[in-house]
């Protein structure tokens, strides 16, 4: 995902502007090194897969395949760069991916989960960083699949995925490639409210990742990817220690 985000025309322009590098070798000499910057956050996000096999419309795709959206942050925004995506870091932008005509890949940021607004959407998530050379622990096996769209929501997705395409979009049909034809509104705030997961969906998402070695050591993780300092590990490994010992001995 992330190699598609940055390898298109957009992408490659992101990184030009980002490093303000003049000539072609360099900007793909650039997007080898930034192909994994993306994925830290998207692995520490909220997981899902929504189906539209129930919809007679079904999802397009673009030459900016993997979007970006904020429903807070509109095309043209003034505040952002001239054909560049909102930041993946900051609270409101949930990532879309479409796998195929039936099945839409969204990744959303916990904190927004649980707390949503216009106010939070352009802040910060916590402990926001594009790389982690200590190499964050997640986990794949909770990916939410239980959620089927209407077609106005196929349509919606398909707006957003034109608005923030780049300059092609492609469809079953001539019509799949005019969702506006069949919206209400296509005001930007107003679009994709339901791409938030159910809240009680993701509570084996929220919480702390506890791991113990073979050769006794603790690794101690909380939901946004952040480890306990050396005097807070000591403190955190005994008290876990003892709770799994309670644990262990009414089993």
């Amino acid at each position: 995902m992330d190699a598609l985000r940055l390898r298109t025309p957009k992408g490659l322009r992101f990184i030009s502007q980002l490093s303000k590098a003049r000539d072609q070798l360099s900007v793909l000499m650039l997007m080898q090194k930034l192909r994994r910057m993306h994925c830290v956050m998207w692995a520490e996000g909220t997981l899902e897969i929504v189906d539209a096999s129930q919809s007679p419309t079904k999802f397009i795709f673009s030459d900016h395949p993997v979007t970006l959206f904020n429903a807070h942050v509109f095309p043209g925004d003034p505040k952002i760069p001239p054909n560049e995506d909102p930041h993946l870091h900051w609270l409101g932008t949930q990532t879309l991916f479409p796998f195929d005509k039936n099945r839409l890949y969204i990744l959303t940021h916990v904190e927004f989960v649980h707390s949503p607004g216009s106010g939070k959407a352009r802040k910060a998530r916590t402990n926001a960083r594009y790389f982690d050379p200590s190499n964050s622990m997640v986990r794949y096996d909770d990916c939410i699949r239980s959620r089927y769209l209407t077609e106005k929501q196929v349509l919606e997705v398909n707006y957003i995925i034109k608005a923030r395409a780049d300059r092609y979009i492609a469809g079953r049909c001539e019509e799949d490639l005019f969702p506006e034809r069949h919206l209400k509104t296509t005001q930007w705030n107003k679009l994709g409210q339901f791409l938030l997961p159910p809240k009680h969906k993701v509570i084996k998402q929220d919480g702390c990742t506890v791991v113990k070695m073979k050769d006794g050591r603790y690794y101690f993780q909380d939901q946004f990817g952040r480890r306990p300092t050396q005097k807070r590990n000591l403190s955190l490994r005994s008290s876990v220690h003892r709770k799994w010992k309670r644990i262990s001995s009414v089993f």
